[in-house]
């Protein structure tokens, strides 16, 4: 497998701020289905020499079928002061039925290369707070959020070993790195402070990991003369509404 670089991962859970549509959910979040999951994945295929033609190399796209077959699902995570550190989106494991792997983690602003003499991460959301009446309130509130966030990329999975994370994702591999951009709406019971529901639509795309076919779409990835490297990126769009909240650890 092709190795990449692999970045110090304490960077992973650096915070980015998603403070008024999470102000009252301690060490929580909101999670549920993708119920939209757009990926296109590309790669490389090596192209046999013949007795015309040097050996080569083509770029092949094809559609995953993440969202058809593996049950992708999308978790915003939150820490106890309420701002939104993680981004995840998992789906289950095609070579282990009824396992769910951990395959995007992501966080905002600029957690990837932290510049000398320069602040560190930077909040990578902003949000509404919508204005309530004094003199009678509305039961509910809607607000919106729009956010980019950096990513590292597993298709396969983040490998860990005793609950701790190696680094590598479970085919051997670094870890590759995308982004995602997203735009959510969430409803906020007034008389609490509680957001009671979100929903998030945006876009996502990573890159250097290799290709194995069977996990991202029917046709393999073919190579030449022993070696295998099929290095891939894939972009796409995903969805998901009426996401509930809940209290857990997050895995990755």
């Amino acid at each position: 497998m092709k190795k990449i670089l692999v970045i110090a991962i304490a960077v992973l859970f650096s915070l980015v701020g998603f403070k008024y549509a999470s102000a009252k959910i301690l060490g929580g979040g909101f999670g549920g289905p993708l119920t939209t999951l757009n990926l296109s994945v590309t790669y490389e295929e090596e192209l046999p020499a013949t007795s015309t033609l040097l050996e080569g190399r083509e770029l092949v796209t094809v559609a995953s079928g993440i969202k058809q077959r593996y049950d992708p699902q999308l978790q915003l995570f939150f820490d106890t002061n309420g701002n939104l550190y993680q981004i995840l989106i998992s789906w289950q494991n095609p070579s282990n039925t009824g396992e769910t792997i951990e395959t995007v983690s992501c966080a905002g602003g600029n957690q990837f290369a932290p510049i000398p003499d320069l602040p560190g991460t930077l909040d990578g959301a902003i949000s509404t707070k919508p204005q309530l009446s004094i003199k009678k309130p509305p039961a509910t509130a809607n607000g919106s959020v729009e956010g980019v966030a950096t990513c590292y990329v597993c298709p396969d999975g983040f490998a860990s070993s005793g609950g701790v994370l190696t680094g590598l994702c479970n085919g051997g591999e670094s870890y590759g790195q995308g982004y995602m951009t997203y735009k959510g709406t969430f409803v906020k019971d007034v008389a609490t402070g509680i957001t009671t529901s979100m929903s998030v639509t945006g876009t996502v795309a990573g890159a250097g990991f290799d290709y194995v076919g069977a996990q991202w779409a029917s046709k393999a990835c073919n190579t030449y003369g022993g070696a295998f490297d099929c290095t891939a990126l894939f972009t796409g769009t995903f969805g998901a509404t009426g996401m509930k909240p809940f209290v857990m650890q997050p895995g990755m």
